[in-house]
C-alpha cells in the first residue's frame, strides 16, 4: 500500500513539476474575480467564527447585566438566565 501511494505521489509531482507552457490568455478580469473570491472566503470564515461565539458571549453579557441589576435593586423586570426547576 505504501509503495502504491509513493508511486501516485511521484507521478503527481512529476506532472506538476514538468509541465510545459500553455500559451493561454488570462484576461484582466481574472484578478478582480480572484480578489472577490478570496474576500468572500475570508468574510465567510470570519462570520462563521463570530456566529459560533456570539451566543455564549451574549449569554455572558446578559448574566453580568442581570447580576448588576440584582445588586443595585434598580430593576424589577429582571429575567433570570438560569432555568427554574
Amino acid at each position: 500500500m505504501k509503495h502504491v501511494l509513493f508511486i501516485i505521489c511521484y507521478i503527481l509531482f512529476a506532472m506538476i513539476a514538468f509541465t510545459g507552457t500553455a500559451y493561454a490568455y488570462i484576461g484582466p478580469g481574472i484578478g478582480g474575480g480572484l480578489l472577490t473570491v478570496l474576500l468572500g472566503l475570508v468574510v465567510s470564515i470570519f462570520l462563521a467564527f463570530f456566529a459560533v461565539l456570539w451566543y455564549p458571549i451574549k449569554r455572558l453579557i446578559k448574566a453580568v447585566q442581570g447580576k448588576r441589576r440584582i445588586n443595585k435593586k434598580t430593576s424589577v423586570d429582571f429575567i433570570d438566565v438560569k432555568t427554574e426547576e
